[in-house]
């Protein structure tokens, strides 16, 4: 019996020693790798949607390029099937990397979003984005035939993102914002420039998953700070102090802003105090005195929390008009007060809400200074 068990044994080792490390086998000529996808309304019927698939190709008279279809259907599901009907490729789910809405399609709804994430092979850390006008004709944009459409964007997100200059969600990221109650979605905005520039410019705000407004840059960048989930904010405001600068306007880097939103109910009405607190870097600044002198430091700090209070104020004032809640008011009133928090009246409260905002820079160093005239 032990000798049987034995060679038993002996023959699995045999068999498993010589299997191979693939025991199924597809060609990468056989699938379609897509890498980007433009959703828009169709022209013809409003109940459809136009997906735009980006996929690269290698071709021997050029380095690399990107082809482009365009598939009308009622979901990206359905957009899907028609297209490997299309293609003998197969359709590579979960290598997606970019989904640009149009701003059409971001106005009307998401759900054309949320039925591909549904797909099991989706990958929710694709990057999300707006496009100004339609996405397919941002996808279409003409750059330099050694990079492709979805690389560029990818790198142009994260790099932007890095400097302090955009916010990134991905598409997990906003599936949980359009379906938890108390917090709205924003998505990055991506505009056109010219035939063959792109570039980021702030943000669209929604309410749950309908688009519903828009940010300007310095808009975002305030927000930014606000929402307390960046490492580094790069602003650029204009002082109302002139007496250490040559000129008004300088560039500083917000770090490690962190803000906390207390909202409450009294009587009924909602009121909500926000306290921002950061230390800042100057940069490319000219200096009138010595900026690192601590009178002139204080007096600079007092001009830009200034700044940042006015901003923060017209920035929320915008939210409330637009009846739209991407800092998350609603979620901690409803985690701090559960038994009070109404989902159906909080937009009511939230655009009534009394709002009070503290500012406290730190100067935390000076960066590059040009002292034109030096106080001695």
């Amino acid at each position: 019996m032990c000798k049987t068990k034995l060679l038993s044994y002996l023959l699995l080792v045999i068999v498993a020693c010589s299997l191979s490390a693939c025991w199924d086998q597809r060609p990468i000529e056989d699938l379609g790798l897509i890498n980007c996808v433009g959703i828009d309304i169709y022209p013809e019927n409003p109940e459809l949607l136009d997906f735009t698939f980006v996929y690269p190709l290698f071709l021997e008279e050029r380095r690399q390029a990107a082809k482009l279809d365009i598939i009308a259907a009622a979901n990206i599901g359905e957009a899907i099937n028609i297209w490997e009907r299309r293609n003998p490729r197969r359709f590579a789910a979960g290598k997606v990397g970019i989904v640009i809405f149009g701003t059409e399609a971001a106005q009307q709804d998401l759900s054309g979003l949320f039925d591909y994430a549904q797909l099991p092979l989706f990958d929710d850390n694709a990057y999300v984005a707006v496009a100004a006008g339609k996405a397919s004709d941002l996808l279409q944009t003409p750059l330099p035939e050694t990079e492709i459409i979805a690389t560029h964007l990818h790198t142009m997100f994260r790099t932007n993102r890095h400097e302090g200059q955009t916010i990134l969600v991905t598409v997990g990221k906003l599936m949980t914002l359009a379906t938890v109650q108390g917090i709205d979605p924003i998505l990055p905005k991506v505009h056109k420039l010219g035939e063959d520039r792109i570039e980021l410019d702030g943000a669209v705000l929604f309410q749950d998953r309908r688009m519903v407004g828009t940010l300007d840059q310095n808009e975002l960048l305030i927000f930014m700070a606000l929402q307390g989930q960046h490492s580094i904010v790069s602003i650029a405001p204009t002082t109302a102090n002139t007496g250490e600068l040559a000129k008004p306007k300088v560039e500083l880097d917000l770090v490690s802003p962190k803000t906390k939103i207390r909202p409450q109910l009294q009587d009924g009405k909602l009121v909500v105090n926000f306290s921002l607190q950061a230390s800042y870097v100057l940069h490319s600044y000219s200096s009138v005195q010595n900026i690192t002198k601590p009178e002139a430091a204080q007096s600079l700090t007092r001009d830009l929390e200034s700044y940042l209070l006015i901003e923060a104020e017209r920035l929320i004032t915008k939210l409330q008009e637009l009846g739209v809640d991407p800092l998350g008011v609603g979620k901690r009133l409803r985690a701090s007060n559960f038994r009070q928090f109404d989902p159906l009246q909080f937009r009511e409260q939230w655009a009534d809400a009394a709002i009070s905002i503290d500012v406290k820079l730190k100067p935390f160093r000076a960066g590059a200074i040009d002292t034109t005239q030096p106080d001695r």
